[in-house]
């Protein structure tokens, strides 16, 4: 007789997002992938897909939470990466389609989307569905200010419940792309100079390398727009759950948190597990949030390369306020293993686990 798998693997790909989650039937499990990491470490997603069967390499769904490069770059390369296969039932991203339904207004921020227009050309040019689980709501990835939470079955039996972005957060976004392509002397939508400049960018190529990303430091105090427009969710399969928090305002996840407990009638929302938002930086969480969920086990995906993430007082703050909590680091390094040492988070303190064990976390039943 089959078991079930809920697997979630945190791939090594340096201070970027790239998580592989695997649930249902042992021996055909559903797939879902959400982000890409970093171009320069493309090679790790190649490899994890590579290690399945030819004929197994299609998802259910690819979700691409926002638009910084340490989340969207991998994704690039993965859909020009015709020889590894991989297909996709459904790719989750907001990009100019959906942003363009938006009311228009006036705003400035400093983050510039083109790898936003690389890859809506791409998945124009492959004929990908794209936020096809949204097409009633313009398109958009994204929670109403009222009613219930979007939710969606997904193939396998599991179903994912968005906390994350709000129409607000689109907006924002939507007024920087504007802005910043004009600044770059690109057209929004124009898929033919999106491809244009794509193909000029050897990095974005399978196989080569590249980054950059950026940090800020004061809980909670996150402003940028492609962060809050993350798309950001719960997955829920067999009564267990987990939170994607990609890059999302902590207030924004917090809100969304409050109408899910509300919605199962329960003070907390009980998870097994919480992705930390933007790695673990403390401008992406505070005591509020912890309060909204009970949960004893963190999951942070960075090598602390560029801006030293986790913040050591994102740490300290799980310490005081999950006392005893497990933090699972997929990276072994400067910034992670200090909290081995005993002692090195007063009170209950955490328990840090480092790869293998820390990379996947199997809740399979």
């Amino acid at each position: 007789m089959s078991g079930h798998v809920f697997v979630v693997n945190c791939l090594p790909v340096g201070h970027g997002d790239c998580i592989l989650v695997e649930y249902g039937d042992q021996r055909n499990p559903a797939r879902v992938l959400i982000d890409g990491g970093p171009a320069r470490s493309y090679q790790a997603l190649r490899d994890a897909i590579g290690e399945l069967p030819p004929d197994r390499r299609r998802f259910d769904l690819l979700v691409v939470t926002h638009i910084d490069t340490d989340h969207i770059d991998g994704v690039l390369i993965l859909l020009q990466d015709e020889e590894l296969g991989a297909e996709f039932d459904d790719v989750w991203f907001n990009g100019w389609p959906q942003l363009k339904s938006l009311s228009a207004g006036r705003a400035r921020d400093v983050f510039a989307p083109p790898q936003g227009e690389f890859l809506g050309h791409l998945l124009h040019a492959r004929g990908q569905a794209w936020n096809r689980s949204f097409a009633a709501d313009r398109g958009c990835v994204m929670v109403a200010d009222r009613g219930p939470l979007p939710a969606r079955e997904l193939p396998g039996g599991a179903t994912i419940t968005l906390l994350s972005p709000r129409e607000e957060n689109l907006l924002k976004l939507r007024r920087t792309w504007v802005e910043a392509l004009r600044d770059a002397g690109m057209r929004p939508g124009d898929w033919d100079q999106a491809k244009a400049r794509l193909d000029a960018r050897a990095e974005y190529r399978p196989r080569a390398p590249r980054d950059d990303v950026y940090a800020t430091r004061k809980f909670g105090s996150d402003t940028s727009a492609a962060n809050g427009a993350s798309i950001a969710f719960v997955l829920d399969y067999r009564g267990r759950r987990v939170l994607f928090g990609a890059d999302a305002h902590v207030s924004v996840l917090t809100e969304g948190l409050r109408r899910l407990a509300d919605g199962l009638g329960v003070l907390r929302v009980p998870l097994d597990a919480v992705k930390l938002s933007h790695h673990g930086s403390m401008a992406n969480i505070d005591g509020t949030f912890l309060d909204t969920i009970d949960v004893s086990r963190f999951l942070l995906s960075t090598n602390g390369a560029y801006f030293r993430h986790p913040d050591p007082e994102t740490i300290l703050l799980l310490a005081e306020r999950a006392p005893g909590a497990e933090v699972r680091f997929n990276y072994r390094c400067r910034t992670t293993e200090v909290w081995e040492r005993p002692g090195a988070a007063p009170g209950g303190g955490i328990r840090a686990v480092y790869p293998p064990e820390g990379q996947v976390l199997d809740l399979g039943s």
